[in-house]
């Protein structure tokens, strides 16, 4: 990475990035990352090597003011910015051989060109070509005239490049008359880390039906009234701190007792990142959002049963104020904690109720900031007339761990359990079992382990007759389990691995971390854990 200058007249020398910070050799100077947004004159414009070595001095600052991101796009983003560049080749590469190749063969060609640094040099000549065609302007319109837009795309999605009164040609579109039969009050404004995307002009009676996408944030506009002052046109939403981190007032949604919600999952890597509303038939991207990918990220999952709604949140503070689980209480007067468990000689009682929704449909609002989350909500703050709320603790003892390694408890009963589905990760390049989804014979859910939906493997029939067997593999960072059996007697085995047995009764509790795991049944404990 360089640190370069906006007018890209001078670089720094080359460093290695890393969002904790990084050490100037030459000059022993340290240099830390701005908590929240950065305050500090001659601000500097990391750019990865082959990016700044591919662009030219001239070029370089119009071509950072238009692709300069207004915050850090998340991973689907630019998962999304990657396949839009193979087909962008794909297609040039089409038109390079006259339409003789099958689009097929041109996309795999374009996806096996494209290495990292090829991607990066391609990105750059598209955006210096692009950036050419962009004229910074700033334009005022009337709202008592109509209202046109043209647009512009990057990457392949559409921008709005400019606003106007008055149409020239037939690519500015009418997006807004004063003399329509119903009068917009509000103006709905849609914009990613690049620029503004959609701009809706809408009544007071009117409620746009608009999905939820990532990285695509809405802002609103009173148009109704003339105020002497500015008056406040959006909705009181009460935020609840989960750490220490600088507001983004960037808002997304988590639907609260609707009736498709499933199950509710949390994700913790070294904060609370983010909470989502699990639905049928949904898809994934939750488990693809920025640093949830990492490997450290711990997953929580609360499934829940037909015409169960959640009555309380809490939240359980650590030992600096962050908060380190969160506490969904249900009208089945069941409590699940989402969250690491409390490092020993912490306290268990540092609890804040935050919420007590209603049974009837609410909405959760989760502002994510790079350090963590604030919970928002539209209710007043609930009165808390009990200090803290009845919590299952683990049974078993804490593992061993080492400084600042966290440990995740789950427990579940295994009477009455029908079928089991294991999910099933990747760490550092090896398969894991990090979790179990278990079914029982009244049709109701319950999990050990870590659960991602989109890691769940094919279902396991229980068979009575024979015991569980999870064999665990010896890593260099502690136990893990490497694969799960049912039989009469104890499976062979492998070097380095080990088999522990449970039977189909009693509480099976699943203590895990990043690195390892480790399990407890009937007094009895799986290989033991690592400091």
């Amino acid at each position: 990475m360089d640190l370069v200058r906006r007018d890209g007249a001078e670089r720094s020398q080359p460093y290695s990035y890393s969002v904790v910070g990084f050490l100037d050799s030459s000059q022993e100077i340290e240099y830390v990352q701005c908590r929240g947004r950065c305050q500090h004159d001659e601000k500097r414009i990391g750019c990865h090597l082959d990016c700044y070595s591919s662009i030219s001095i001239e070029t370089f600052s119009q071509t950072y003011e238009v692709t300069a991101p207004d915050f850090e796009p998340s991973h689907i983003a630019n998962c999304q910015r990657s396949r839009w560049l193979r087909s962008w080749l794909a297609s040039i590469i089409r038109r390079a051989t006259h339409s003789r190749l099958p689009l097929e063969v041109c996309s795999d060609i374009a996806v096996r060109a494209l290495d990292q640094q090829t991607s990066r040099r391609m990105a750059v000549w598209y955006a210096e070509r692009k950036c050419g065609e962009f004229a910074r302007n700033v334009s005022q319109v009337a709202l008592s005239k109509k209202i046109y837009v043209r647009y512009a795309y990057f990457e392949g999605t559409r921008y709005i490049a400019r606003l106007t009164n008055a149409a020239t040609n037939n690519r500015d579109i009418l997006v807004f008359d004063p003399l329509s039969q119903t009068p917009a009050a509000r103006l709905y404004v849609s914009s990613d880390h690049l620029g503004i995307r959609q701009l809706l002009f809408v009544n007071s009676s009117s409620k746009p039906a608009i999905i939820q996408e990532p990285d695509v944030w809405w802002k609103t506009i009173c148009l109704g009234i003339a105020w002497g002052l500015p008056q406040a046109v959006y909705k009181h939403v009460r935020l609840e701190p989960l750490c220490n981190a600088e507001l983004t007032y960037r808002m997304s949604v988590v639907p609260c007792n609707h009736p498709t919600t499933t199950a509710y999952s949390l994700c913790w890597n070294q904060s609370i990142l983010t909470l989502h509303a699990h639905t049928a038939g949904e898809n994934f991207d939750c488990y693809h959002e920025l640093r949830t990918m990492d490997e450290s990220a711990l997953w929580f999952y609360m499934p829940l049963r037909v015409g169960e709604v959640v009555t309380e949140i809490w939240k359980c503070d650590g030992s600096l104020r962050s908060a380190i689980a969160l506490l969904l209480v249900t009208n089945r007067e069941r409590s699940s904690y989402l969250g690491v468990q409390p490092q020993q000689g912490w306290s268990r009682s540092k609890w804040t109720l935050l919420d007590r929704p209603t049974k009837s449909p609410s909405t959760i609002y989760l502002m994510k900031t790079a350090l963590g989350s604030l919970l928002g909500f539209e209710s007043p703050k609930p009165d808390d007339h009990n200090p803290s709320p009845r919590v299952g603790w683990p049974t078993s003892s804490y593992p061993k761990s080492r400084r600042h390694e966290y440990f995740a408890w789950t427990s579940a009963k295994l009477d009455d359990v029908v079928d089991i589905i294991p999910c099933r990760r990747y760490r550092q390049g090896s398969k894991t079992i990090s979790g179990l989804l278990l079914r029982y014979i009244d049709g109701q859910q319950a999990c050990v382990g870590q659960i991602r939906l989109d890691q769940l493997q094919n279902p396991i029939c229980v068979d009575r007759d024979c015991k569980m067997w999870f064999e665990f593999s010896l890593t260099s960072d502690g136990p893990i389990v490497s694969g799960i059996e049912q039989s009469r007697e104890a499976p062979s085995l492998s070097k380095g691995e080990n088999w522990f047995r449970v039977d189909w009764r009693g509480d099976l509790e699943w203590w895990y971390s990043k690195r390892q795991c480790q399990l407890s049944h009937q007094g009895r404990l799986s290989p033991e854990t690592m400091q």
